[in-house]
C-alpha cells in the first residue's frame, strides 16, 4: 500500500489509484477503508466523465481551428503570383 499512498498525492485526480488502494485494503481485510477507498475512486471517475464533453469539445475547435488555418494557408500560397526578374 505504500507505493500507492506515496502516488497519492502526485495524481490527486486518479481514480486509479484510488481503486488500487482499495483493492489492496480488501485483501488486507481493512473492509471499511476499502469502501472510503472506493467511493473516492467512484467520486474521482464521475467528475473525469462529466469533464469528458467539454475536453472533447476544445479538441474539436481546436482541430478545426488548425485545419482552417492550413487550408487558408495553402490557398493564399496557390494564388500568389511571383515574377522573376
Amino acid at each position: 500500500m505504500g507505493y500507492f499512498e506515496q502516488a497519492q498525492p502526485l495524481l490527486p485526480n486518479s481514480s486509479q489509484i484510488s481503486e488500487s488502494l482499495a483493492y489492496v485494503a480488501r485483501r488486507q481485510g481493512q473492509w471499511d477503508q476499502s469502501e472510503v477507498y472506493f467511493n473516492e475512486a467512484e467520486r474521482l471517475e464521475r467528475e473525469a466523465l462529466a469533464q469528458l464533453p467539454q475536453r472533447l469539445r476544445a479538441y474539436a475547435e481546436g482541430f478545426v481551428l488548425v485545419a482552417t488555418e492550413a487550408l487558408a494557408e495553402h490557398r493564399d500560397r496557390r494564388f500568389q503570383v511571383t515574377f522573376d526578374r
